[in-house]
C-alpha cells in the first residue's frame, strides 16, 4: 500500500497555454489589460469540432559610501525608495476615498477602479454579494437582490463580449497565418509539420486514432504542438477540404491524433501536414462557465451553486478537515513557517489564496496540501479532488510530484497515466478494444450494434476509473470534460491561478466544488490575451488577482530557495515589499568563475551596450511580420557564453539560459552561437514567457531597445521583467542601452540598485 493510502490520480483533458511577450500590465497598484500578440489553441479531448471556419542626491562621505554598496551599501535606499512609493500610492487612494461610504470606499481603497470599468463592476458585483450572503437580517434585502441580479448580468456581458472578441482574433489570425505565412517561417516557430506518413493506431470512444510520424531516423522536427491542440490535416496547404483533429500525444518520433471515424479511412500513405489552429473548445466551454456561474435560476435552484458563491467569498463553510489543522504529528514536516501557515489556511478556510514569490516552493507546498487532503477526505466519490492549472507543463508537473510521493498518478510522460490508458488496462476496456477489431469490418445493423457495445464498455470503464480516483487531474479547460459532468468534489486546488483567464479558471471551479485553493504569483506572467478588446473588457486579469484586489487575505510564501541573496534584492523590495528571505546563503550559490563579475560579492552584470537596435523580418526573404535584434548585443551575448563555456571551471550549456523579449534578436543570438562553435548544444536561448517555472545557473538578458526616442516596447512589462530576473541561480547578466532603458521608472529603478551595487559596466 502506497503512503497515500491507496491514493489515484489521473489525468483527465490536456491542454496547451502558450505565453506571448506582447504584454503591457503595471504589477504595482494597478491592472492594465496586456496589448495584443498570437496565442496558441486549447482543447481538451473529445469529438474535434466539425465546422473549421465557425467564426466565433548623496554627497561627501555618503558618495564614497554608496560606491562600495556591498560592503557598505546595500541597497537600502532604493528599497526605502519603493516602500515612500507605495506608500505615497495607498495615502493618495485613501484621500480619494475620504467621503465615500461602505462599498465605495473599499472599492477605492483596494484599487479596484484602476480596472476596466467592467471588470470593476463584476469585482463590485462579488463584495456587494458578500455583503449579502453575510447578512441575516435587515432592511432592503429586495433591493440588494435586484442589484447583485443586475451585477451578476454586467459581469455576464462583460465577460462573453471578451471571449467572443478573443475566439474572433484567434481565428482571425490562424487564417492569416495559414493563407500568408511561409512554410519557412511556419517550420521555424513549430506551427507546422511537413512530409508526415500516417496510419491508423486504434480508436476512442467515437474517434479514430491516426498516427503521423516523420521520416526515419530522423524522426520529427521542432514543433510546439501540445497535447489538446487542434490541427488542420492536409497533403498540400489547408482549404476547406482539411480535416480536423486533436493531439492526443507525441514523441520525438511521432504524433497521435484524434479525428471522427468516418474520415479515418481516408489518412493513410503519404506525404501528411499538420497546422496547428484555432480552438473552439476552450471557447465553448469558457462561454460556458461563465452563463453557469451567472445564471439567477441556476444559482436559485442549485445549492451548489450558492455554495460556489461563498466559497468565491470565502463566506461559507470551511473543508472539514479542521483536525487535521489542529494535529501535533509530524503532518507538516518539510515546509516553513510560511508554506505551514499556507496549508493550515487551505484547511481550515473555504476559499485560499497562495501567492508564491520566484523560488518560493509553490508547487511543492501544494503536492503536501493536496496529498494531505487525500489522506484525510473520504475515499472515492464524495471526497475526491480535482487538481488544476493553466497549461499541461503544470499539470505534468503535479502528476510527478504526485508520482514521488506514492500516488498512483498517469501522465503522459509516463505512459498508463491517463485515462485513456487506465481504460486500455481496465477489463472493460480491454473488451472493448476487441471488439472494435471486428467492428471496422461489420456494417449495417450488427455492426452499429456492435459499435453501442463498445461504447457502453468504454463508459462503464470511464464510471469505474472516475469513481475509485482520489485525485483528478485536468487542465482548465480540460476539467470542462462531459465525463466530469454532475461529479462532487470536496476541493480544486488552482496552479498558476494568476495566468488563467477568470472563465477559464470558473471551469474546474464549478465542478460541483465545495472549497478551492488558488496558487499563483500576479507579479509574474498574466494571463494569454491577444485581443485589444477582450483585454480591455477585463479578460487579462485573472480571478486570482480581481480577489486579491477585493481585499480576499492571501497567504505569501516567503522564503526562497533559488537565488543568491544579492539576485533576490531588488525583485524583493520591488514586488514583494522586501517580505522575501532567502534560504541560500552566498557561499551556497557562488557565481561562477568563468565570467569577470564586476563585484563578486554580488553576482550580477550590466553591460551598458550602445548599439543600435535594428528592424528584423521573422521570415528569411519575407515582410511578413517584422521584430527587433541588435548585433552587437547578440555578439556580446556570444561572449560571455564563451567566457562561461570555457576554461577550468568551464559550465555546461544546459546551465545558462539567454532571455530576449523580441523573436528576431531569439534567432540572431542563436545564429550567433552556432557560428562561434562546433558543439552541437547550445544553452537555450527564449523569450521571457519561454524561461517561467524554469530556471538556469546563469541567465543572460538582452534588452535590445536602443534608440534616441527611449522606446522600449516590451520591456516597459514589469511582470516579464520581475520573471527574466528571478530565473538565475547563481549570476544574472544584463546587456542593453542604459540610456534607452532609464526612460522606465522600473528599469531605472533596478539601474540605480544596480549602480549602489557596483556591478556595472560599458561594452
Amino acid at each position: 500500500m502506497p503512503v497515500c493510502g491507496m491514493l489515484n490520480a489521473f489525468l483527465l483533458g490536456h491542454t496547451p497555454s502558450k505565453p506571448w511577450t506582447k504584454c503591457r500590465i503595471a504589477c504595482q497598484g494597478q491592472a492594465a489589460p496586456p496589448s495584443s500578440g498570437r496565442a496558441k489553441s486549447s482543447k481538451g479531448f473529445g469529438t474535434p469540432s466539425k465546422h473549421r471556419f465557425a467564426k466565433p542626491g548623496v554627497t561627501g562621505k555618503a558618495k564614497q559610501q554608496s560606491r562600495s554598496p556591498s560592503r557598505k551599501q546595500t541597497g537600502q535606499q532604493e528599497v526605502a525608495d519603493l516602500a515612500a512609493l507605495r506608500q505615497q500610492k495607498a495615502t493618495s487612494a485613501a484621500k480619494q476615498a475620504r467621503g465615500i461610504s461602505g462599498l465605495q470606499r473599499a472599492v477605492a481603497i483596494r484599487g479596484l477602479d484602476a480596472l476596466p470599468q467592467p471588470f470593476a463592476d463584476a469585482a463590485k458585483a462579488i463584495m456587494a454579494i458578500s455583503t449579502e450572503a453575510n447578512s441575516k437580517r435587515g432592511r432592503g434585502r429586495g433591493a440588494k437582490q435586484s442589484s447583485i441580479h443586475a451585477l451578476l448580468q454586467a459581469y455576464k456581458a462583460s465577460f462573453t463580449a471578451a471571449l467572443e472578441a478573443e475566439h474572433t482574433e484567434e481565428w482571425q489570425l490562424a487564417e492569416e497565418r495559414l493563407s500568408t505565412w511561409p512554410e519557412q517561417r511556419l517550420k521555424e516557430e513549430g506551427l507546422a509539420l511537413f512530409g508526415l506518413s500516417a496510419s491508423p493506431d486504434g480508436s476512442l470512444y467515437k474517434d479514430s486514432i491516426i498516427r503521423f510520424w516523420g521520416p526515419r531516423p530522423h524522426g520529427l522536427p521542432y514543433h510546439s504542438l501540445s497535447q489538446g491542440d487542434i490541427v488542420l490535416i492536409s497533403q498540400t496547404k489547408p482549404g476547406d477540404d482539411a480535416l480536423e483533429g486533436v493531439v492526443m500525444d507525441y514523441s520525438s518520433q511521432w504524433v497521435r491524433v484524434a479525428v471522427p471515424q468516418a474520415v479515418a479511412g481516408h489518412l493513410q500513405g503519404q506525404p501528411w501536414r499538420l497546422d496547428q489552429y484555432a480552438n473552439t473548445t476552450a471557447h465553448e466551454r469558457c462561454m460556458s462557465a461563465v452563463h453557469k456561474f451567472t445564471d439567477p435560476a441556476s444559482a436559485a435552484a442549485s445549492e451548489v451553486s450558492q455554495a460556489f458563491q461563498r466559497l468565491l467569498l470565502g463566506a461559507g463553510p470551511g473543508l472539514p478537515l479542521k483536525a487535521a489543522a489542529q494535529q501535533p504529528p509530524g503532518w507538516l514536516g518539510g515546509v516553513n513557517s510560511s508554506q505551514a501557515a499556507a496549508i493550515k489556511a487551505a484547511l481550515t478556510q473555504t476559499l485560499t489564496l497562495w501567492q508564491g514569490p520566484p523560488g518560493t516552493g509553490k508547487t511543492s507546498t501544494l503536492l503536501h496540501f493536496l496529498r494531505l487532503a487525500a489522506l484525510v477526505l473520504p475515499k472515492g466519490e464524495g471526497g475526491q479532488i480535482i487538481a488544476s492549472a493553466a497549461s499541461n507543463v503544470a499539470v505534468d508537473g503535479l502528476v510527478a510530484g504526485l508520482l514521488k510521493q506514492g500516488v498512483n498518478v498517469v501522465s503522459p510522460a509516463v505512459q498508463g497515466a491517463t485515462l485513456e490508458a487506465l481504460i486500455a488496462g481496465h477489463p472493460a476496456g480491454r473488451a472493448a478494444a476487441l471488439l472494435q477489431q471486428r467492428a471496422y469490418k461489420m456494417k449495417g445493423k450488427e455492426g452499429m450494434a456492435l459499435r453501442q457495445r463498445i461504447t457502453r464498455l468504454e463508459e462503464q470503464a470511464t464510471d469505474e476509473i472516475l469513481g475509485a480516483a482520489q485525485v483528478i487531474a485536468a487542465t482548465c479547460v480540460g476539467a470542462g470534460d462531459s465525463r466530469l459532468t454532475g461529479r462532487t468534489f470536496k476541493l480544486c486546488a488552482l496552479d498558476e491561478a494568476s495566468q488563467a483567464t477568470e472563465p477559464a479558471s470558473l471551469i474546474p471551479l464549478l465542478c460541483n466544488c465545495e472549497a478551492a485553493v488558488l496558487v499563483g504569483d500576479p507579479c509574474q506572467l498574466p494571463p494569454t490575451v491577444i485581443s485589444t478588446q477582450a483585454a480591455e473588457a477585463g479578460l487579462g486579469v485573472s480571478m486570482m488577482e480581481r480577489l486579491q484586489a477585493a481585499g480576499i487575505e492571501v497567504q505569501l510564501l516567503k522564503t526562497q530557495y533559488r537565488m543568491h541573496p544579492a539576485l533576490a534584492a531588488w525583485p524583493s523590495a520591488a514586488f514583494y515589499g522586501s517580505q522575501l528571505l532567502s534560504h541560500p546563503t552566498p557561499a551556497d550559490r557562488q557565481p561562477p568563475k568563468g565570467f569577470q563579475w564586476p563585484n563578486w560579492e554580488c553576482p550580477v552584470a550590466f553591460i551598458d551596450c550602445t548599439g543600435p537596435e535594428q528592424r528584423a523580418s521573422l521570415s528569411p526573404g519575407s515582410t511578413a511580420g517584422t521584430s527587433y535584434q541588435n548585433d552587437p548585443e547578440a555578439q556580446l551575448v556570444a561572449h560571455a557564453i564563451q567566457q562561461l563555456l570555457t576554461g577550468r571551471h568551464a559550465m555546461q550549456p544546459s546551465d545558462i539560459g539567454v532571455i530576449t523579449p523580441y523573436s528576431g534578436q531569439v534567432r540572431k543570438i542563436k545564429t550567433f552561437l552556432e557560428q562561434g562553435s562546433t558543439s552541437r548544444t547550445q544553452p537555450d536561448v527564449k523569450s521571457v514567457d519561454g524561461f517561467q517555472g524554469q530556471e538556469r545557473e546563469v541567465i543572460i538578458f538582452s534588452a535590445v531597445r536602443s534608440n534616441a526616442q527611449g522606446r522600449i516596447g516590451f520591456l516597459a512589462d514589469v511582470r516579464r521583467l520581475n520573471v527574466a530576473l528571478t530565473r538565475a541561480r547563481r549570476g544574472f547578466i544584463v546587456i542593453g542601452s542604459k540610456s534607452t532603458l532609464m526612460t522606465n521608472p522600473t528599469w531605472r529603478s533596478w539601474l540605480r540598485w544596480a549602480g549602489y551595487r557596483d556591478v556595472t559596466t560599458n561594452s
